[in-house]
């Protein structure tokens, strides 16, 4: 049975696909708007860029988890 909590990446693949997959500037819009919307503002510039980069790997991370989830959904829930 899928387990629709357990995250479908590991850490590795979420930084590797960080600096493989290119981001869109829709994305970097969205995590700003979000930023914005939780009041999360970094102490300095180094501070910020870590932060969006921080939520960019979880927000892949999650993209990988989804397509492989519905990969196996359509497959017959035999997780990959």
């Amino acid at each position: 049975m899928l387990d629709k909590f357990e995250p479908w990446t590991t850490q590795a693949e979420a930084l590797h696909t960080r600096h493989v997959i290119p981001v869109s500037p829709k994305t970097y819009d969205f995590l700003d708007q979000l930023t914005d919307t939780y009041q999360a503002r970094p102490l300095n510039p180094a501070s910020r860029v870590a932060l969006l980069d921080l939520l960019t790997v979880v927000f892949l991370a999650g993209e990988i988890s989804g397509k492989r989830k519905d990969r196996a959904r359509r497959k017959g829930g035999e997780r990959q």
